[in-house]
């Protein structure tokens, strides 16, 4: 069976991402997928590697929590497991910025507000 290497990334409101891990971890690792994903409230990073159908599957999975409908993976093949054991990993934040800041929600515009904006 041949091997699939994925990574992703969202950002998307998660308000539990405790739950998300508690979720996630046993049906990804009995998938025999290993890799690392990044959960925290601002949405999630991860890369995974596995047997193409049950990496696709899991995807699909992903893509089924609300916010993540339209997760996109850059996928290419992996000539061999890349990874040792699959981890979820719960942080304040996907990107951090080593910084005590709270960044505000930026307002989303349609393209003829945008358009307003700077003409």
């Amino acid at each position: 069976m041949s091997q699939l290497h994925a990574a992703f990334y969202c950002f998307t409101p998660i308000s539990d991402p405790a739950s998300l891990k508690r979720k996630w971890l046993p049906l990804l690792s009995a998938a025999g997928l290993k890799g690392t994903i990044i959960l925290a409230r601002e949405g999630l990073n991860g890369f995974l590697a596995g047997p193409e159908n049950s990496l696709r599957a899991a995807l699909g999975d992903l893509r089924s929590y609300p916010g993540l409908e339209k997760l996109r993976a850059k996928e290419s093949p992996a000539p061999r497991e890349p990874y040792g054991r699959l981890r979820i990993k719960l942080k304040k934040e996907i990107v951090t910025f080593r910084r005590d800041v709270s960044w505000p929600e930026a307002p989303r515009l349609a393209a003829a507000e945008l358009a307003r904006w700077l003409s």
